[in-house]
């Protein structure tokens, strides 16, 4: 999908994932109508969310993202025989609240994978929700 970088955000004054859009992707009349609606991923305001805001500069698209510090649960699976049940049901309870938030407000992830989700200290994020192909448009954005 393109590039990401590990950047500033000069006026948050905080760390960010800076993730430059392939300009190829939004020649396709689908992909760039995709991006445009990004906006919508602003409803979503929950704990287990990844933050993300869109923009613009210079010619370039890009997606401003929360930076994220952890292991993504793909990661974790081989040690999965030291975390207790319980453990493990909490993890699935924290992605699957986030996935209710999303969908009572219209969003459907689409790529739902332990490489899309990361434990960041005792929380869980999900990531990759926004853009492409999870704005419910009933097809896949891959």
């Amino acid at each position: 999908m393109g590039v990401v970088y590990r950047a500033e955000h000069r006026l948050m004054r905080r760390t960010v994932a800076l993730k430059v859009v392939r300009a190829d992707l939004l020649t396709d009349t689908r992909q760039s109508r995709a991006f445009s609606a990004s906006s919508a991923r602003r409803r979503l305001v929950h704990p287990t969310l990844w933050r993300v805001r869109r923009g613009a500069a210079g010619g370039l698209h890009f997606l401003v993202l929360e930076y994220v510090e952890g292991l993504t649960l793909d990661r974790l699976v081989p040690n999965a025989d030291h975390c207790p049940s319980s453990r493990r049901a909490n993890l699935a309870r924290q992605a699957a609240l986030g996935l209710q938030h999303a969908h009572e407000k219209g969003m459907i992830h689409r790529d739902i994978k332990p490489s899309n989700l990361m434990l960041s200290g005792q929380t869980v994020k999900i990531l990759d929700f926004g853009w492409p192909g999870s704005l419910g448009d009933g097809r896949p954005g891959r």
